[in-house]
């Protein structure tokens, strides 16, 4: 019923999709995994996928009560709206596990780790336990160091994210030989990961959005029986990518949870008789809905019926790997290179993004001269020095650390004029002078 491309570009997505991978998860490390808290299988079923390869016991996805209407401008390109209430609930929540590893020295005990901050102090031997609370700067590992025939503990590895996470698993690999007694470390940390504000999702047919808003229960549209959508997609997708496939899905859904019954999908089945959407219509119809799948819908702000009937169904999600506390960079005081005084490169580090040419030149093109001036200086390095009134040559520049303060004095500089200018100037010009 769709249009093939959307067929590929789900087999794409399911790759991307977080579920259940395996079940071995405790007897496995690997350095990342996504699980899905409350998975659900599909009421509209493939029996190839999930009987003939087992798919179910992989569940990738979750059933969702999804209104197609646009409701705000909150769901504009591709964005959809999730229902605040739905998430509190669990719909889509995950969970994020990482593994780090490290080699220490398990001859450090109880009285070498009594006085370090951010540590538990009944821990043995310079390792968490399981069931900790890590925050960020919360040390991980400790590592010891032989000085003067004493064992001195110094940190090793800190927790460096930002959400709290708990210490899901602790495996020591014994590593030692006759000369050293080291050990490798196994630590895997387990952090909840509710829907926000720029997490992907995605259908089965092809359709991926951008979670835009999470709005209230209250505030959302509700119909005669008092439900409110968990998701609010945008009708104008429709069209353009001619996605029926997801519409019958709809109408499919809707039917099964009512019956209880779980309905075929399985294409070039019985296509002499295909119309299944009429079947599951007249399933509606006999329930008390209407036969399109349309119900009548009430503002949740004024209270007043929308002026339109809205079609609502139940559609099988998919939430993707691609979240935004993987993704974000803020970097407001950071790391900066020693050399040039510039923000250094990179999310891990602390770093900043470049303002490079081409943002130059957007810039310039829009004629923000002001805004251009704070992102090329006073953001970056901006730095005060001294130039002679005299001569104006380079070689008369002298460097001045508190230069910048508008208090600085400058009675030994009368002869001078203070300007401002980014520090890789002053280093660009350190540079050219020793040629």
């Amino acid at each position: 019923m769709n249009q093939s491309p959307r067929n590929m570009y789900q087999c794409q997505m399911a790759k991307q999709s977080i579920g259940i991978p395996f079940h071995n998860i405790w007897r496995r490390i690997d350095s990342k995994i996504n699980f899905l808290a409350s998975p659900q299988i599909p009421i509209s079923r493939n029996k190839i996928n999930q009987d003939g390869l087992g798919l179910d016991n992989f569940v990738n996805g979750f059933n969702a009560v999804v209104g197609v209407l646009s409701y705000s401008s909150f769901d504009m390109e591709d964005a959809v709206v999730f229902n605040k209430s739905s998430i509190e609930r669990g719909i889509g929540m995950s969970f994020v596990f990482n593994t780090s590893s490290f080699e220490i020295n398990l001859q450090l005990n109880k009285n070498h780790t009594k006085n370090l901050k951010n540590f538990d102090h009944n821990v043995f031997s310079g390792i968490c336990e399981v069931g900790q609370v890590l925050r960020k700067k919360d040390i991980i590992f400790l590592n010891n160091k032989l000085h003067k025939n004493k064992f001195i503990p110094k940190t090793s590895l800190n927790y460096n994210n930002e959400e709290i996470a708990s210490v899901d698993y602790v495996k020591i690999l014994n590593n030692s030989t006759k000369k050293q007694s080291k050990n490798n470390i196994l630590v895997r940390s387990r952090s909840m990961r509710k829907p926000i504000e720029g997490d992907k999702f995605a259908s089965r047919h092809g359709q991926k959005g951008i979670l835009s808003f999470r709005y209230h229960s209250e505030d959302l549209p509700f119909s005669e029986i008092g439900i409110s959508p968990d998701i609010l997609f945008n009708p104008h997708g429709f069209p353009s990518r001619m996605t029926i496939g997801m519409i019958i899905e709809g109408l499919s859904g809707k039917s099964g949870s009512l019956n209880g019954n779980l309905n075929d999908s399985t294409p070039f089945n019985n296509f002499l008789n295909s119309n299944k959407s009429y079947l599951f219509g007249e399933f509606l119809r006999e329930s008390g809905f209407e036969f399109y799948g349309k119900e009548i819908f009430y503002s949740g702000v004024t209270g007043f019926p929308l002026h339109t009937d809205i079609f609502v169904g139940v559609i099988h999600y998919q939430r993707l790997k691609h979240m935004i506390l993987d993704k974000y960079q803020v970097s407001y005081r950071g790391v900066r290179n020693h050399l040039t005084r510039q923000p250094v490169k990179g999310r891990k580090s602390g770093g900043s993004i470049r303002f490079g040419e081409m943002e130059k030149d957007a810039i310039i093109g829009h004629g923000c001269t002001f805004l251009l001036h704070e992102k090329l200086q006073k953001s970056s390095d901006l730095h005060g020095i001294f130039i002679e009134t005299k001569n104006s040559d380079a070689k008369d520049i002298f460097l001045e650390n508190d230069c910048i303060s508008e208090n600085f004095e400058t009675k030994k500089y009368s002869n001078s004029r203070r300007i401002f200018t980014p520090y890789v100037l002053r280093y660009l010009l350190s540079e050219l002078y020793v040629l």
